[in-house]
């Protein structure tokens, strides 16, 4: 027989941690990433979500800055700029702007995501099927941070007409350094599985173009709060992962 005391600890402690709540917006946000690369600061991202309006109706709207500092770009040059226009609840993506300058790649794309009919469609000359539950990369971010959590998560990620399935496995909260101090945080373990062997007849962006590499996998932390911060995002590779840190957030005015 559990001892009531027990009981109670369990209610306490325990089911907070097991039912983690969907929220029903996220305010408006400007949050800053250091770019970490065998065990060096690399480069910044700058995420900056803002509700906007997208054909009449309602929408969030993520504008994304990456950049690799000078000495970085001897390796591996970044200087790209993204529009996310997403759903407002579900932050699905509607219309993605790229500016991608790379070392070995540059282009601008359009991505327009109809739902309607389940079909993407870049620049009017690509059109691919994408599943009811599908994001992009950053968009998935935000779904994360508002989606009600269970212990796994079944979804896709489109990174540009490569399909992948996503498995999200939660893990119990564990310590973690966060700008300069120590606090819980909220584990997920995502294994990335490519739907189809077709390869894109196109170069894409570094972040796009990782998540559909063989095996691969990422992790991300949230913070454990109201917030659910991503404090960090580790892009496991071989033979070095790529890390992306959280380094500072400001609330924002709608502009």
């Amino acid at each position: 027989m559990i001892p009531y005391r027990f009981f109670i600890f369990y209610l306490l402690i325990g089911l907070p941690w097991l039912a983690m709540p969907a929220r029903s917006q996220l305010p408006e946000e400007q949050i800053t990433f250091r770019i970490r690369y065998l065990h060096s600061d690399v480069g910044k991202m700058i995420f900056s979500l803002h509700p906007d309006t997208l054909q009449g109706r309602p929408v969030q709207r993520l504008n994304v800055r990456a950049e690799t500092r000078k000495i970085a770009s001897i390796l591996f040059r970044v200087n790209n700029s993204y529009t996310i226009w997403m759903k407002s609840k579900s932050f699905q993506p509607l219309c993605i702007q790229k500016k991608i300058i790379q070392k070995n790649v540059k282009h601008n794309r359009c991505i327009q995501y109809r739902w309607d009919s389940s079909e993407a469609v870049m620049d009017s000359a690509y059109v691919w099927p994408v599943p009811a539950n599908t994001w992009g990369f950053f968009s998935m971010l935000y779904f994360l941070r508002t989606v009600a959590m269970s212990d796994t998560l079944h979804f896709h990620i489109d990174a540009e007409k490569q399909i992948a399935a996503v498995q999200a496995i939660r893990r119990p909260p564990e310590t973690i350094n966060y700008m300069g101090r120590k606090v819980q945080a909220i584990r997920f373990d995502l294994r990335f599985t490519p739907t189809s062997k077709e390869k894109r007849p196109w170069k894409t962006d570094l972040f796009t173009n990782r998540l559909t590499q063989p095996n691969s996998s990422l992790t991300i932390w949230l913070t454990d709060d109201h917030a659910r911060l991503p404090a960090q995002i580790t892009f496991h590779q071989s033979p070095f992962d790529l890390m992306m840190v959280l380094d500072s957030v400001e609330s924002q005015k709608s502009h």
